[in-house]
Formats: C-alpha cells, structure tokens, sequence
C-alpha cells in the first residue's frame, strides 16, 4: 500500500472499516499464535494493519483466503514495487543488498525457480537420505556419550540441516558457523540496522568468495553444477549465484533447524503422540505434517502487493496495498480445521496446510526438510527413549524477536 498516500488511508479506514492495530502482534503463549488473530479473523477475510514504519497493508488470517491470494498472480512478491510492506527496518537492508528470486515475479522467478528444480527433485532428495541417517545417527552417539543434560538446539537441531545444506552446496565442514552466525542476525528483529547491513555483507562476501573458487574448481555438489550449467553459459550471472546461494542457505538451515527444535520440543512434552512411529514409520507422515502445520514457523507471513484491484473474500484490495499472509494464523483457521489449536497426529480428510506456503512461490525445499524431520524423529524415539525436558515450558528461551520461530536452547536429560 502507497505509505503516507492520502488514498491508501481512505482504503483502509473509511466508513465502516475496522479500526486498524499494529503488527505484527505479540504470542502471549508461545506454542500459540497471537490471540487477537481469532478476533481478527471472525472480522474479516482481509483487515487493515499498521506496519513498524507508519505503512499500511491488508491482514490475511484465514486458509482459504490464504491460498487464494499466494496463488493469485494479481499479487506480486516484487519487493521494489510501491506498496510492497516489510516487518522490521532491517529487512529493507536485506532487501536491498540481497535480492532474492523468491522476491521476483514470473517469468524472471520462473526460470531462475527451474535452475534448482533438478536438485530438488523428490528421487534426488530420497537419495540423501542414507547421509541423513548417518548425520542423525552420529549426533545422537555423540550425544550419549556427551554430558547430560544436553542442549538438543546445539547438539542436534542446528547441526543436522547444517551439515546436510552444506553437503549439498558444497561448502567446506569448518565454515558452517560462518553461515549459522550471520543468518541469526539477518532474521532478528532485535539487529539494529548497521547489525544487518553489516551480516549481511559479510555472508555475501564470504558466498562471493566461495563461488569464485567453485568457478575456479567445480566441484560435484549444487554450486558447482550450477557454476557449470548455469554460470559458465552465461545463463546464470556470477552475482545472481551468489543471492542464490544466500537464499538457500537461510531457507535449507535456519528455517529447518528451527523446526526440528520445535519438533524436538513436541516429542518431549507428549512422547504419546509419537508412540508407534519406530515400529512403523508409515505413521510418520500424519506426525511431520501435523507438526508443520501446528508450529507453521514462518513468524510474521509472506508479504504481497496488488498490482491491480482485487477482492479476497468480499473485502476490495486496490493496486497498490500491501498483502500479509500469515501462514501461522492460516493453519489454525477453525473453518478449515477442528479443534485447530490442538495437535492431531491423523486429521483425516484435512486439506493441505500452508506451512511452505502456496502457489508459485511455494517452497522448493520442502521435500528435504520433511525428510530431515523424519529422520530426526525416528533416531530420537528409537535411540533416546527415555528424554525428557528440563526445563518447563514458560523457562525455554522462544525466538519471539526472529522471523522464523523455534527455540534459542532446548535442554533435557537423556
């Protein structure tokens, strides 16, 4: 939505429009979304909200509209549009010195989309699996061997998509605390903007550095596919590998490794609904997907702005407004689930949740992190039975500053 335009204020608070609130809006439970988005949602398909910066854009808490609008190509995920609304001031700097495809529209986002498409291929994904194995075998020796109590963020939740993204990509076992460190500061709300702008250039500047010595030496791993597919063609610039490499970095390590700290929190607090799954690991499924859409850790949503007048539910969105999806409000949505703040292992018949999101935009990774999810659990449940958490609930340091939600420690005894 045009900030500061003299339209825009009329759009959202002209006669008969709900009053408008801030956001995004703080969890009072941190396993909860915020509980004013039940108010919000009884409201309206779309309400109007006040961004950090005085902006404003239009709310989206239900499924249904949720779909709609990330599947509509009347939104756009271009960033540099007018109207386009961000969180945090930080993000801006993100933004601007880290374009992403994912913050592009087709056909552009399409053809640089299908550059990754082969890697993320489900017969490609199933083949990491003995790797995933092995990693999740491997940090859970290290952990009963290891003292007790253990924190399970630092000890199995950060390391296990560490190690896997950075197989894939091709990236050096000693540098992956580079990545882990300033990824953390790129997705604080907390990092002042000199933080970020700061983060981010190093993360750039040490990916840039990276790729110069894959263009040098291709090696068999992603990046050096695509240095010689892509860049040595001139298909792909040097400079676009590197804002690709920073995306799948944060999307394949951050984003997982905060929902398998999540994951790990569930299982410990009621092992009952994980009973079963080692002797059956069909039963799998109904637990990872019910997991995704329970936790949906994309905190704050997915960002849109119309590119031309458009109705979502009844409600008029003018070319111009801003859009935020919240997926987490999405997928406790009561019209489309039962009992949507409870955690069901089997909802049968229920649709598809929107914890990737939807539409074009939907997250390629998706297949790796389920399977990471499963691994994790089937390693957890068969080789540490007998966990338990140390702390209760309201003592575990959530991540309510971050864009991606999860756990800063998870600590139990083996």
């Amino acid at each position: 939505m045009p900030q500061g335009s003299e339209a825009s204020e009329t759009a959202v608070t002209g006669a008969g429009a709900p009053a408008v609130c801030p956001f995004p809006l703080p969890r009072q439970y941190p396993l909860d979304p915020p509980p004013e988005f039940a108010r919000l949602r009884e409201q309206a398909p779309a309400v109007p909200v006040r961004m950090w910066d005085g902006g404003r854009a239009w709310l989206i808490t239900r499924h249904a509209e949720a779909r709609a609008v990330l599947s509509d190509t009347r939104f756009s995920s271009d960033v540099t549009r007018p109207g386009f609304p961000t969180y945090y001031e930080g993000q801006r700097v993100v933004i601007a010195e880290a374009p992403s495809f994912i913050r592009a529209d087709p056909p552009e986002h399409s053809r640089l989309r299908r550059m990754l498409t082969p890697e993320f291929m489900l017969r490609r994904v199933e083949a990491m699996r003995p790797a995933v194995h092995e990693t999740v075998a491997r940090l859970i020796a290290d952990i009963k061997q290891g003292p007790d109590p253990v924190d399970l963020v630092r000890a199995l939740a950060l390391p296990l998509p560490s190690i896997t993204v950075g197989r894939m990509l091709g990236i050096p076992e000693d540098e992956y605390e580079i990545f882990q460190k300033l990824t953390a500061v790129n997705l604080s709300r907390d990092s002042t903007p000199e933080e970020t702008e700061a983060a981010t250039g190093d993360l750039l500047a040490w990916l840039d550095a990276l790729i110069s010595a894959k263009e040098r030496h291709p090696g068999d791993d992603l990046l050096g596919r695509l240095v010689a597919e892509q860049v040595a063609p001139g298909l792909l610039s040097h400079d676009d590998l590197v804002a690709m490499a920073r995306l799948l970095i944060v999307a394949g390590h951050e984003t997982t490794a905060n929902m398998l700290g999540l994951t790990l929190l569930s299982y410990l607090r009621h092992p009952e609904h994980f009973a079963g799954i080692a002797d059956d690991p069909q039963l799998l499924d109904g637990v990872v997907e019910e997991l995704l859409r329970y936790h949906s850790i994309i905190q704050i949503g997915l960002a849109r702005v119309a590119i031309e007048d458009v109705e979502v539910g009844g409600v008029l969105i003018r070319s111009g407004e801003g859009v935020v999806v919240s997926l987490l409000a999405a997928n406790r949505d009561p019209r489309t689930y039962e009992n949507p703040d409870e955690f069901v292992v089997a909802r049968p018949g229920a649709p598809r949740h929107v914890a990737f999101g939807f539409g074009v935009h939907q997250c390629i990774g998706q297949a790796l992190a389920r399977l990471e999810m499963r691994e994790l659990l089937l390693g957890v449940v068969r080789d540490l039975p007998r966990m338990s958490l140390l702390h209760p609930v309201e003592e575990i340091p959530f991540r309510g500053e971050m864009t991606v939600h999860g756990v800063h420690e998870l600590w139990a005894r083996r």
